[in-house]
């Protein structure tokens, strides 16, 4: 029997053609190397660097155990947050890269690599910007890139802020702590209520650094709720930030009150309650906030 071309083989093409045309489409158009790939894994690397010297002296100065119930000495609000925004960005549509992103991931790469913990810094920061300015607003990316920005505050810009106005910053965490504790501070001098001493308030126990916890965990939960940035969660990430402020004055004020204490309150054990109690009323006022401004959005 003879098969003629025009007419037999072409409807055979076309149905094993209609068979499988969705793998072959999808292979066709994802690149081999998706640029959000690309930056998710920058992303990890420059904040884990980023974090390399507070993980290094947290097991050295408590122990692998200790230092793994304090969270290395980062709080888990940035590890969650690191963990989304890497999700997001693993989950993003894949988009081939153009050759500004090659340069952009180039410097990047290059800053993470540099033994200083402060090059990874300032790479987290220019991660998330980038991210930020070639991202739409809906898109994944832009979500991934808001984190990224809150991020960079713990780990740049909180510590440059608090390096430029450290005398101004640590005065006004001591003028609240001698309030709670009536007593009249001198500089970032607390005198203990029972006359035994005085508590120094040093950069380390400012307040600056854990309150950017709070637009974080904002940015953590706005994505996960697929909420817009808004007035209303500027008010929750202000309430978050005034939470996380209480709690560390609370805790000076607590050392001030009880020095016989001090070992405790001010050692690995009050440094653990401290930031787990830090995580629960941030979390919580991000799930309540949030969550209600997501469902008052449906």
């Amino acid at each position: 029997m003879t098969l003629r071309a025009g007419r037999w083989l072409p409807s055979h093409a076309r149905a094993i053609g209609s068979a499988l045309p969705s793998g072959h489409t999808e292979a066709a158009a994802r690149p081999a190397v998706a640029r959000e790939t690309v930056f998710a894994w920058l992303v990890l690397a420059a904040v884990l660097n980023a974090a390399s010297k507070s993980l290094f002296e947290a097991v050295d100065r408590s122990g692998l155990v200790n230092a793994f119930l304090n969270t290395f000495g980062v709080s888990v609000i940035v590890w969650l947050g690191l963990g989304v925004a890497v999700a997001a960005l693993a989950r993003a549509p894949g988009r081939p890269l153009t050759r500004l992103d090659g340069v952009a991931a180039g410097v990047a790469a290059l800053m993470i690599v540099c033994p200083i913990p402060w090059f990874s810094q300032l790479a987290v920061a220019g991660l998330g910007i980038y991210l930020w300015l070639t991202s739409r607003r809906g898109d994944p990316v832009r979500g991934a890139a808001a984190i990224v920005l809150a991020l960079s505050i713990t780990f740049l810009w909180a510590r440059l802020l608090l390096a430029l106005f450290t005398d101004v910053i640590l005065r006004f965490d001591t003028v609240v702590v001698g309030f709670l504790v009536g007593e009249t501070p001198v500089g970032n001098v607390v005198p203990f209520p029972d006359g035994s001493g005085f508590m120094y308030v040093l950069p380390a126990c400012s307040s600056v650094t854990n309150m950017s916890l709070a637009l974080i965990a904002v940015a953590v939960f706005a994505n996960l709720y697929k909420v817009p940035w808004s007035r209303r969660l500027a008010l929750w990430s202000a309430l978050a930030g005034a939470s996380v402020f209480a709690i560390n004055v609370t805790r000076m004020a607590l050392i001030a009150l009880f020095p016989q204490h001090y070992d405790t309150l001010h050692g690995v054990e009050g440094a653990t309650v401290t930031a787990w109690l830090t995580v629960a009323v941030v979390l919580a006022i991000c799930v309540h906030g949030v969550g209600s401004d997501a469902a008052r959005s449906r």
